[in-house]
């Protein structure tokens, strides 16, 4: 079995192979959800190095779990820090700052202060399934990192997560190992994987990742290239210490609640299988998978048919993500061509998209590995009142194991809409690790 942790994907449309049709109810299926099992006893003896840490003798029973006298240390500079169901780790200066505390200098300092030349942003987000959290960094600030010549502020995205999906197959790549942070991180993988570097390990039991948005090229001035991320990514593993967290009791297994679906399918609406893309507009030449299994509680409002959720980069009138059009100069409308990475007939009119088969669209082939998953990486969703706005779901994470050996795997995704985005991509809703993550 493969595990795959908080992916979210879009599932409406149900069907088999490349046939046409309606899918019964009965054809969706639940993610099977399993748990970290969390080392707790190491991290309590961890800290427990710490003096500012010891219990007092004259103390209560509370104070002598290290663990939640670092969360009480810590929850003013990063709220709810206890709520998450794992050990969170962050590039803070825990020592000093306890430090500071005990000496009653710690409020006259900003969290900024402790986060070894990174900044903390407005997303800090712990719940029962883990933790998020998102840290900008200017590298001309940070003199280890100021010869990156890098003029803009880069961003780091840092995820740890208790729970974990189960997959039949295997899916991608396990990454490369990193020699230089072995030491500390055996057993850790970086990854390049749509445009995100991704380092991804284990600590106390629990898969964490650490990533940052970047161009597989040379150094521009404004656009961090995969190089220079790896060199922001390396200081800030080296940076991480254990800042909260709090062990909590498992919940008892419930079945997650798939979407409702009509007791009748409409004979005049026809999908592919969910997951199955047109042939070779996938990572590496791809078709995508058909996957059955509903991730995310993710409605498209039919309301008023006919309604559509496409992309037409590998449709027509689309640009064939720059792959290439045969023929290459195409410019009036209703002129015919092909994409080259298949010989799918198309014509040069948006408009001929607007029409059942529903299926799955690929917008990108150097995108997500998860393309053998769930190929569309960024699967246009609406909320339930189509005067809201968009909401886009982008899976950015993709399915990323872990390590060699072990059959974990991390994801993560998003969702944003004109009047709420989130700075950070790589968080799914914690609310409850039950509930469908939903765009609200």
């Amino acid at each position: 079995m493969r595990h795959i942790a908080l992916v979210a994907a879009l599932i409406i449309t149900l069907a088999i192979g490349w046939a046409i049709g309606s899918a019964a109810a009965d054809e969706m299926q639940n993610p099977r959800v399993s748990f970290t099992d969390v080392d707790w006893d190491a991290v309590q003896s961890l800290l427990s190095k710490n003096d500012l840490l010891r219990p007092e003798a004259s103390g209560d029973a509370s104070s002598a779990n290290v663990i939640l006298r670092l969360n009480t240390a810590t929850f003013e500079r990063f709220p709810d820090i206890a709520k998450s169901s794992v050990p969170v780790l962050l590039p803070f200066d825990t020592a000093t700052f306890l430090s500071d505390r005990a000496a009653g200098l710690d409020q006259a300092k900003s969290t900024d202060s402790y986060l070894s030349g990174f900044h903390a942003t407005k997303f800090f987000l712990a719940g029962p399934s883990g933790y998020d959290a998102s840290f900008a960094v200017r590298p001309s600030e940070v003199p280890s990192l100021s010869d990156l010549h890098f003029a803009d502020q880069a961003e780091v995205l840092i995820s740890g997560s208790s729970v974990l999906y189960e997959l039949d197959s295997f899916v991608t790549e396990v990454g490369a190992p990193v020699p230089a942070l072995e030491p500390d991180y055996p057993g850790i993988r970086r990854l390049l994987i749509e445009s995100r570097v991704r380092y991804t390990f284990m600590r106390f039991g629990v898969p964490y990742m650490v990533s940052l948005l970047c161009f597989d090229g040379g150094p521009r001035e404004h656009q961090l290239s995969c190089r220079q991320a790896d060199r922001i990514a390396v200081r800030f593993l080296q940076s991480l210490t254990v800042v909260g967290g709090m062990p909590q009791p498992r919940p008892a297994p419930k079945p997650p609640r798939t979407v409702e679906r009509p007791l009748a399918p409409s004979p005049d609406f026809s999908y592919y299988g969910p997951g199955q893309i047109i042939p070779g507009t996938g990572m590496r030449g791809n078709s995508g998978r058909v996957d059955y299994t509903v991730y995310a509680k993710i409605r498209f409002p039919f309301a008023a048919a006919p309604a559509y959720a496409n992309s037409q980069s590998f449709m027509n009138w689309g640009d064939c993500d720059h792959t290439g059009r045969v023929p290459g100069a195409v410019h009036s409308k209703e002129a015919p061509y092909h994409c080259r990475v298949n010989d799918k007939p198309l014509v040069f009119d948006e408009s001929k998209n607007y029409a059942y088969p529903w299926q799955d669209i690929s917008v990108s082939t150097d995108g997500s590995s998860l393309a053998n998953v769930r190929p569309e990486w960024a699967t246009r969703a609406r909320t339930s009142d189509p005067a809201t706005a968009t909401c886009v779901m982008r899976v950015q994470t993709a399915a990323i194991p872990i390590s060699t050996t072990s059959s974990r795997f991390v994801t993560g995704w998003c969702c944003e809409t004109p009047s709420r985005r989130l700075s950070s991509c790589s968080s799914m809703r914690r609310a409850s690790i039950y509930d469908f993550a939903t765009c609200t």
